[in-house]
């Protein structure tokens, strides 16, 4: 009997569906991968080429919508541009990146300690490529009050464990939003923090908002996402009183946009032209 190849093709997948099916599934993925490399756009933490970002998930932009909340005014939010299709890296992931791609190379020799709260996944496997790549002189710890895969389980407002100036470099990014007390969490961050050392923060901010917009004590979930852009933020931040109570906690800050890495890089790496990285200094 002559099997036209179509129905050859057909009678293999039905008698042998998996392995043909994780073949066309590592295919398709290898022709994404190829097609990225001719890509205009560039990820600063994966540091490859991608064709394009893949916007916001349908599930927030939807719930901000419905609940009224108003990301478009906010800083650091790329809507059209959000993750990196290959690693997965947000736009501020990226934000960070650029920066910590560039302080990192350039610092002196000698082990630099890192303090990295709620870490992200593709910002933790650059610090690990990171590390390997400059011989193991990055002592990269992680740290969440309520994750399993981190290395220590530790809440931000209160971090007996490390000693003073434990950490050279530290990251906090939309962490502050979460927690009741987010002074007392910005004090223990300047502890832990050795004099000389540097670090990112990051919240999520509405460049609409005069002052910031907060109750820890509220439950109701459709205010939380009304009010706070989150069922389980607790604040949202105005420009003015994030620097304030940065400030507060004897940070030197600095503010870093599109003047400092530049119109074209920012375009590159599919960053909005307002987007801010806040850099501590002790």
């Amino acid at each position: 009997m002559t099997w036209a190849p179509g129905q050859r093709l057909a009678l293999l997948l039905f008698h042998f569906p998996l392995p043909f099916r994780r073949i066309r599934s590592r295919a398709a993925k290898l022709q994404a991968r190829v097609g990225h490399l001719t890509g205009r756009f560039h990820c600063a933490v994966c540091d490859r080429r991608v064709r394009s970002f893949n916007p916001l998930p349908a599930s927030y932009r939807s719930s901000y919508e419905r609940y009224g909340w108003a990301y478009r005014d906010a800083e650091t939010l790329s809507v059209e541009a959000y993750s990196c299709p290959l690693c997965g890296a947000s736009d501020r992931d990226r934000l960070c990146a650029l920066y910590l791609r560039d302080r990192l190379a350039s610092r002196v020799s000698g082990r630099t300690r890192i303090l990295d709260i709620a870490p992200s996944e593709p910002l933790r496997r650059l610090f690990l490529e990171m590390g390997a790549g400059v011989r193991g002189d990055l002592a990269y710890r992680t740290a969440d009050s309520q994750r399993d895969d981190v290395d220590d389980r530790i809440d931000v407002t209160d971090m007996r464990p490390y000693q003073d100036a434990a950490f050279d470099v530290l990251l906090c990014c939309h962490v502050l939003e979460h927690v009741t007390d987010d002074r007392r969490a910005l004090r223990e961050l300047y502890r832990v923090l050795s004099p000389g050392g540097w670090g990112i923060v990051l919240v999520p901010i509405l460049l609409t908002l005069e002052a910031i917009d907060e109750d820890p004590h509220l439950t109701d979930i459709d205010e939380r996402w009304r009010r706070f852009g989150q069922d389980d933020h607790v604040r949202c931040y105005s420009k003015a009183g994030f620097l304030e109570r940065i400030r507060e906690a004897k940070f030197h800050v600095r503010s870093l946009g599109i003047e400092h890495f530049g119109p074209a890089v920012f375009a590159r790496g599919g960053i909005t032209e307002r987007s801010v990285l806040y850099v501590v200094e002790k």
